[in-house]
């Protein structure tokens, strides 16, 4: 698959490309462990499987951007039982991948987190403020990190800086590139959702960045 990806690159104008693979948290996340003596055990194995697939991609001189869907989407369902049992289960799967990860300069993975993607309003989703430790010790475990975000709401983009900011301990570079074809994640259409309730309103992403960029420089020059 790596060597196909790589040929299809050959005649594409593009500066750099990755190739995704799943973190350990979203791998056989609903799966039952009928061979290791503990959780513990079966995650790490999970881990070191998906190493292979790390290391093959960073060797390849591609990007590595590991996928995690599921360690945001489980919170809501963990989180009802007792706050301590999603904390238990999250941080377990972040030494899991960090243990994967080791010996891959930082520079060359990204990090994936969201809360999946269905036609309903995310009504339940956690705080940044429940999962950014978490996603700190992974883009952070070395030297640097890069965060990178999409919301339409520039208070939302505020929210998410001042949070890393305080957790990192330093000061954060927004790096941004312009789309070709705006679109909502997945070209979700919000048509039905805009006739069930009619007084919603949606900020583009672009809007939202402009309004989030020039509040921080006037913050910054002040």
């Amino acid at each position: 698959m790596i060597a196909n990806f790589k040929n299809a690159l050959n005649g594409a104008k593009v500066e750099e490309a990755f190739l995704t693979a799943v973190a350990p948290a979203s791998s056989a996340y609903d799966g039952i462990n009928e061979f290791y003596e503990s959780e513990k055990d079966y995650i790490y194995a999970l881990a070191d499987a998906l190493r292979e697939e790390y290391q093959a991609i960073y060797k390849s001189g591609l990007l590595l951007q590991v996928d995690d869907a599921v360690l945001a989407n489980m919170y809501d369902t963990l989180v009802q039982k007792d706050p301590a049992n999603y904390k238990r289960w999250a941080e377990l799967r972040i030494e899991a991948l960090n243990h994967a990860l080791d010996g891959i300069p930082e520079d060359r993975v990204r990090y994936h987190i969201c809360f999946g993607s269905w036609h309903v309003p995310h009504t339940a989703d956690a705080n940044l403020s429940d999962l950014i430790d978490l996603i700190l010790k992974v883009i952070t475990h070395g030297s640097t990190g890069l965060l990178n975000l999409a919301s339409g709401s520039s208070a939302t983009f505020r929210s998410v800086a001042e949070a890393v900011a305080a957790r990192a301990g330093r000061t954060i570079e927004i790096a941004t590139s312009a789309r070709q074809n705006p679109a909502t994640h997945r070209h979700f259409d919000v048509t039905n959702l805009l006739r069930a309730f009619p007084g919603v309103h949606f900020t583009p992403l672009e809007d939202g960045l402009a309004a989030t960029f020039a509040d921080m420089r006037v913050a910054a020059g002040a």
